[in-house]
Order: structure tokens, then C-alpha cells, then sequence
């Protein structure tokens, strides 16, 4: 045993973080986490909280990471002021295309701190997501154990604040997804054959049908039919992430609806809102005619500001 004293900053206020680094005399933070390169994951989100509540003697040292998904690609909506949570506490895209030590950087830089370092990377390209970099992959969470859930997250993760299941209690959590109404008759297959034609991106078909019984969760201990998201390296696009959700919308008629109640946040928009960073998603995948490419086509003017103006002081690659 070390000795040592283990304290959980994990969704703490900034006055108990402050707390908790003064009674452990604290003076040096070294941060050595995964992210997932998803502007709503919440691990980052406490490295902002922990920056935030420390007085300016304490050194804070970043072992930077790789992100997953990659760092060239910035895309969807760039989180709103009013909309800050603990999903997000700065203007950020939802993927965002930095590494948790340019975050830090860009954190600091708002903070107007000057303790931060940050441990660069040896070999990282911003092209790289996980697949390049050829390193293991260890899970961040229980529910992201692979680099497949990861790169499927960024897109799947919006079904959490909804009545479909992202394949929590299953064994590929955010690789698969469906709810009961799906189970019946032909309804998963027509659904797989649908995401087939409008969802791939590079191969001909990355759908296969399937059905699973939750065993926590939405329809715990209930069959639930739908689709398993096969054959890709690559994460998909906000465009496709906006049709997929499309599609499911549509063929769940009056059983689809923005739900955060499995969340704490109760059977309303709350929760949707909260993880785009923005009303205007919800809003514009309602709209009469409209395609995953239109929804997409919202929010590029500020994702590419973000990734050419708002983000180049920061960058480390």
C-alpha cells in the first residue's frame, strides 16, 4: 500500500475541489486521462473544474493523449453559453479535433493561468485517429471499451437522450442500437436496409441487423431489435450522424422522442439540448424534407471557424 490518499473530483463543485486540494496540501496536478474527442464527454469537463478551483502555486502537469477520432476533422454544433453543463463549460464543437492537453491550453488561456505544462506526444499526426497510432487501447469507461465504441460514440451517443437504446447492457455499447418496436415482424431488417443506403460511408453495407436483451438500462430484460455498426476505421460524419438519427425518428413514428429521464433529467428536450450544445439540432431534425446533409450544413460556418481561427493558438501538432 502507498499511503497515499485517494480523493474523487469526479462531478465536485469547484469550492469542494478547492476543498479537497487544500486539506491534501496539494502543489503539483499531474492529469493522465484518455479522452474520447467528443466535446461532451465529461472527464475533460473535470480537468476544466480542477484548473478552475486552484490557487495559482499549484502546478498543473498534462500527459497529452491521442485523440481518437483524430485532429484534422471538426464538425456539428459549437456548444452555446446558456447551454454550459457539465457536458461543457466552453465554446466547443462537438468534435472538436484536439488532443485533453490543446484543451488544457485552451482552458489556461481563458482562465489567464500561467502554471499549466503539457507532456507532448511523441509521433502523434493529426491525421491519426486510434487505429494509426497502433497502440492498446484502454478503455476510458465501461461502457467505451473499444476503439470501434469510441469512433461510433460520436455519432450514437445523441440516442442516450432519446427512447432509443444505445446498447448500454450489451457487451458493444454505442455499436449497437434499437428499441422494442424494432423487435416485431420486419421492422429491424427494413431499418438495417435503410441505414444501409443513406449510412455508409466506405463500404457497401455497415449494418447488420440484430437483437438484444439489455441487461441494465433502457428495456432492461426486454428484446429489443435493431442494428449492429460494423466494418469502418473511420468515425462518421456529423452529415450521417444527423441521417441516422433521421431515419430512426421516422421509422419509430410516435415512439421516438427526446427523453433524459435515464439521466436524471427528466422526459423532455432537456437533455438533447444540453449534449449538441444547441436547440437548433433538435429543431432543424424536425423540419419537413429535410436530409442529414442539411442538418450538417447548419453548423459548418462555426464548427470551421472554431477549426481554422478559434483553435490555432492552441494547437501542439
Amino acid at each position: 500500500m502507498t499511503g497515499l490518499n485517494v480523493s474523487s473530483v469526479y462531478r465536485k463543485s469547484q469550492d469542494e475541489i478547492r476543498k479537497i486540494l487544500q486539506e491534501n496540501n496539494i502543489t503539483k496536478i499531474l492529469v493522465d486521462i484518455q479522452d474520447c474527442g467528443v466535446r461532451l464527454y465529461t472527464f475533460v469537463w473535470t480537468l476544466y473544474d480542477v484548473m478552475n478551483a486552484t490557487d495559482r502555486n499549484i502546478t498543473i502537469v498534462v500527459f497529452d493523449r491521442p485523440n481518437p477520432l483524430g485532429g484534422d476533422i471538426v464538425e456539428g454544433p459549437v456548444l452555446e453559453r446558456k447551454l454550459y453543463s457539465r457536458y461543457g463549460k466552453a465554446s466547443v464543437p462537438h468534435r472538436h479535433g484536439l488532443t485533453i492537453g490543446e484543451l488544457a491550453k485552451m482552458f489556461a488561456h481563458e482562465m489567464k493561468i500561467e502554471y499549466l505544462r503539457v507532456v507532448k506526444m511523441n509521433g502523434w499526426q493529426r491525421s491519426f485517429t486510434w487505429t494509426e497510432t497502433n497502440l492498446p487501447f484502454i478503455p476510458p469507461s465501461p461502457n467505451l471499451p473499444t476503439s470501434e465504441s469510441v469512433r461510433r460514440y460520436v455519432s450514437t451517443v445523441f440516442l442516450e437522450a432519446s427512447t432509443i437504446s444505445e446498447g448500454r447492457g450489451t457487451t458493444i455499447p454505442f455499436s449497437t442500437f434499437g428499441a422494442p418496436w424494432f423487435g416485431n415482424g420486419s421492422n429491424a431488417v427494413d431499418l438495417t436496409r435503410e441505414l444501409n443506403e443513406k449510412c455508409c460511408e466506405e463500404a457497401a453495407a455497415c449494418f447488420r441487423t440484430n437483437y438484444y436483451i439489455p441487461t441494465w438500462f433502457k428495456y432492461n430484460g426486454s428484446v429489443v431489435g435493431g442494428v449492429q455498426w460494423i466494418d469502418s476505421s473511420s468515425p462518421a460524419s456529423f452529415a450521417v450522424t444527423s441521417e441516422l438519427i433521421l431515419i430512426l425518428m421516422r421509422s419509430s413514428n410516435e415512439s421516438f422522442r427526446w427523453d433524459g429521464s435515464w439521466f436524471g433529467w427528466g422526459d423532455n428536450t432537456t437533455l438533447i439540448d444540453l449534449y449538441s450544445g444547441t436547440s437548433r439540432f433538435r429543431e432543424a431534425l424536425l423540419l419537413d424534407g429535410v436530409t442529414g446533409d442539411d442538418v450538417a450544413k447548419l453548423f459548418q460556418d462555426e464548427s470551421d471557424t472554431f477549426r481554422d481561427v478559434t483553435r490555432l493558438q492552441f494547437l501542439l501538432y
